[in-house]
């Protein structure tokens, strides 16, 4: 079960502005769906939509699991001009001005209702487009907070809520008084006779979260539930701010009378009465500073977030890390100190003006070691019998990756999987032939023998790439070990990529590598008959041909393929080895940048028997993992339907194995 741990951030109603708190609560998923369904907050056609906002982009992990949808492709087709992917693009670019209640409708993952509607000035924001990810910046952290779009969002989420329980008189009648009267520009939201004021493009300061207050009073969302599942980034604008301040009136029990229209009125009159509710909050936190904390053996992500660190954080307690943060202010006004953090300064930096436009993805500050290490897990519910394939980023850090290969293969187990198939070379991606040579190991080594453990721990069937050392070089070999811990089958790449491409990659694997020698017999697996390949195996057809007449239902290639081939032949050589034997294809792939020199496309996928690609890592550029079922019901089916190694003119020709 997926939990959702939020982090409190940016807190500038406090008296300090060095702390940020991390509370430790949990709360189920399945809990928040349940109660989401019940007030009918997850409308039809929710999208996947991450977010520079806690609270969507939890939304948008509800409405991921609830629907498995993403973005929809007609949003790019419709409303973007063709766009390379990580392009950042301006609203002024929109080519269909009549598209527009469509996009807000699927970046507000709400149902496109008749007077959804940009405001003029929103029109000069960014979007950055990646693929299905889209992220919108404002230009101050806060994004969308300049737009009475998000309080509208909120508004109509909470205030469909709270229809169910009281009336919308009595509702408007409670928000109206703490509307501020300055400047007022009346919006109605969504018809619901909520009138809002506006005033230098944001809300006013008390507005929104004097309705989630009230919804938590009411019960609507229980206290202390809405501590735990609403987060914010928190900077100093009124939908965002006003939320943050009613998490902590909830759960600090601020009495709610006391609250008034500006969160520096926490900094001045209950100034003590703060630093109490926080001793309080202290008794159930356990902080540590940022450079405490051994993030050696965790992977994480930023959801493109304005605040690099803060995302660092949360995606920490994820992983059931501790730690403190510094406040926000810390960061708005360029005061960031490299030592606090004892890393690098590294793109993204951690000050919100280089990171409100980040348009890269996945990113985890290694402070140990000073490095950038980047994952994404995309688990879907998972299936009785099936396999599990990833993608990831392969670095010269072999312990960071052995841990990184013993975590998946933990949540492939968890998620009901049969088998894990990892990407070619997945102890460590080297720099040089040197490094390779040197960092190589046998295959009794720390690396292979861990995996081992963590299959038989995990009771699950494992294929993974590795360097194996022999003498001052290396094999690059695919090995198999099974639910017990056993290694069943070894193959070493007989292809190595020595290339010379215009525009392209020049790679000499053969300065390092050494030639394996045999094709290995497909070996017995969980999941079927698989026979091993690995990468460049896949561009001669005979290889895998030979490995369908020993037997093989799955045909597996973990791979690295440069960017510069694999946009052109990687599905299409992946289809073909699938359709012309009639086996699966499984491709795990490595994906990014390694180090200076090599980048891989990564888009690992599994293909069926008739060439439809059945499973696929998102077309993005961090790494992930995905699930697929096989069938091997199916695969008979087409090989008995159109039997095409029988009606192979064997008198005519031949494929022999020279051994």
């Amino acid at each position: 079960m997926i939990r959702i741990n939020p982090l409190y951030n940016s807190f500038h109603s406090l008296p300090c502005h060095d702390e940020v708190y991390i509370l430790k609560k949990r709360l189920e998923i399945s809990d928040l769906l349940a109660r989401f369904e019940h007030f009918k907050l997850i409308p039809d056609g929710f999208g996947k939509f991450y977010y520079n906002n806690h609270m969507f982009t939890l939304a948008s992990e509800i409405s991921a699991k609830l629907n498995k949808k993403s973005l929809p492709e007609t949003l790019r087709e419709k409303v973007f001009k063709p766009a390379k992917m990580n392009e950042t693009i301006m609203w002024e670019e929109v080519e269909d001005k009549s598209n527009l209640n469509m996009f807000t409708a699927a970046v507000l993952d709400i149902d496109p209702l008749s007077d959804s509607r940009i405001p003029d000035k929103f029109s000069a924001l960014p979007i950055s487009v990646n693929d299905d990810l889209f992220t919108v910046g404002s230009g101050c952290g806060g994004v969308l907070s300049h737009s009475v779009d998000m309080a509208r969002y909120m508004q109509f989420l909470m205030s469909r809520a709270a229809g169910s329980l009281i009336k919308e008189k009595e509702f408007s009648e409670f928000v109206k008084p703490h509307i501020n009267s300055q400047n007022p520009e009346k919006v109605n939201h969504y018809g619901l006779g909520i009138e809002v004021t506006e005033y230098e493009g944001n809300l006013s300061w008390d507005h929104d979260g004097q309705v989630f207050g009230y919804l938590a009073k009411m019960q609507i969302l229980p206290e202390k539930e809405l501590g735990v599942f609403v987060a914010t980034n928190g900077y100093a604008h009124g939908p965002l701010m006003s939320i943050t301040n009613v998490i902590l009136d909830t759960l600090l029990e601020i009495p709610f009378e006391k609250k008034k229209n500006h969160p520096e009125y926490y900094a001045e009159e209950y100034k003590e009465e703060w630093k109490g509710k926080l001793r309080k909050f202290d008794e159930i936190v356990e902080n540590k500073t940022m450079h405490q904390m051994d993030l050696s053996k965790y992977v994480g992500e930023f959801y493109n977030a304005g605040y690099g660190t803060f995302t660092l954080a949360f995606d920490a307690i994820s992983k059931k890390i501790e730690g403190k943060l510094l406040d926000t202010t810390f960061f708005d006004f360029n005061h960031f100190d490299k030592e606090e953090f004892k890393c690098k300064s590294i793109y993204p930096n951690v000050n919100w003006a280089a990171t409100t436009y980040y348009d890269k993805k996945s990113c985890w500050f290694d402070v140990e070691n000073e490095e950038i290490v980047s994952v994404r897990l995309e688990l879907e519910p998972g299936l009785k019998e099936g396999i599990i394939f990833l993608r990831f980023t392969g670095t010269s850090l072999k312990q960071k990756n052995k841990a990184l290969c013993l975590d998946l293969i933990k949540k492939a187990k968890s998620s009901n999987a049969a088998m894990i198939f990892f990407p070619e070379v997945s102890d460590f991606f080297a720099e040089n032939a040197q490094q390779a040579s040197e960092y190589s190991e046998l295959l009794s080594g720390d690396f292979v023998t861990s995996i081992k453990d963590g299959a038989k721990l995990n009771k699950i069937f494992v294929s993974i790439g590795i360097h194996e050392k022999f003498e001052n070089k290396f094999y690059n070999s695919h090995i198999v070990i099974n639910d017990k811990g056993d290694l069943i089958s070894k193959y070493r790449k007989l292809h190595l990529f020595d290339v010379d491409i215009e525009n392209g990659p020049k790679l000499l694997e053969s300065d390092s590598t050494i030639k394996g020698n045999s094709i290995a017999s497909p070996v017995e697996t969980a999941v079927g008959r698989v026979g091993l390949g690995i990468c460049y195996d896949l561009r001669f057809p005979e290889f895998s041909t030979l490995q369908r007449k020993k037997g093989a239902e799955l045909l597996t290639f973990p791979s690295a393929f440069t960017v510069k081939t694999g946009i052109s032949h990687w599905f299409p050589l992946l289809q073909a080895r699938a359709i012309e034997n009639q086996c699966y294809v499984v491709a795990s792939a490595q994906i990014g940048k390694h180090n200076a020199n090599r980048e891989s496309f990564g888009h690992a996928c599994v293909i069926d028997p008739w060439g439809s690609i059945i499973a696929q890592c998102p077309n993005v550029t961090y790494p992930c993992i995905a699930l697929a079922e096989i069938n091997l019901g199916y695969l008979k089916k087409i090989r008995l339907e159109m039997p095409v190694f029988e009606h192979r003119r064997m008198d005519i020709y031949s494929l022999t194995e020279n051994l």
